[in-house]
């Protein structure tokens, strides 16, 4: 991951006080960014895709589309017994009709090669704590849950009026 282009203001803005606005560039097959978007000191801070200006060959972005449009929050939760956890949470779907073409090939999988990504995350965390004498469990806790937009629709608008806790029942696909 890179700031795209302007690595100095970036650098500056991401290590500030206030890192709202940061943009980062994602190397991969279809570049994107990401911008932060939202930070609670001490607590979290999300990441949205982010279309980056500019013009490039066939597309209106500097970097390419990122491949999923979304949110993803990262933490570190402090567990009162001298450890921590880091995690993850994010809502994404396919960006564009080409993300959606090459998923339905058999070559590609966007949301099982994002799943590799996260656990290489999670490798190279420990990696870093291990390093610095600190100790890691071996046992990653990762819940997926990728509803069927349609079923998704309809459990929304059924809930519309109910108590929003229900939200978390949500229907879940594979």
């Amino acid at each position: 991951m890179y700031n795209a282009g302007y690595e100095t203001q970036e650098q500056s803005k991401w290590l500030s006080n206030n890192p709202l606005g940061t943009i980062f560039t994602i190397e991969m097959a279809d570049d994107g960014s990401v911008i932060a978007s939202d930070y609670a000191y001490g607590c979290c801070w999300v990441f949205a895709t982010y279309g980056a200006p500019g013009l490039a060959a066939w597309q209106n972005s500097l970097d390419g589309f990122h491949p999923v449009s979304g949110n993803r929050r990262f933490g570190l939760r402090d567990n009162g017994d001298g450890t921590y956890t880091f995690f993850t949470q994010g809502v994404d779907r396919l960006t564009g009709w080409w993300h959606i073409l090459a998923d339905a090939t058999p070559f590609v999988n966007a949301f099982d090669d994002a799943d590799q990504l996260w656990v290489c995350l999670l490798g190279h965390i420990k990696e870093i704590v291990e390093e610095r004498q600190g100790s890691v469990s071996n046992v990653y806790e990762i819940q997926k849950c990728r509803p069927l937009l349609p079923e998704y629709n309809e459990f929304l608008y059924e809930r519309c009026n109910d108590d929003p806790a229900d939200l978390f029942e949500s229907p879940c696909g594979n």
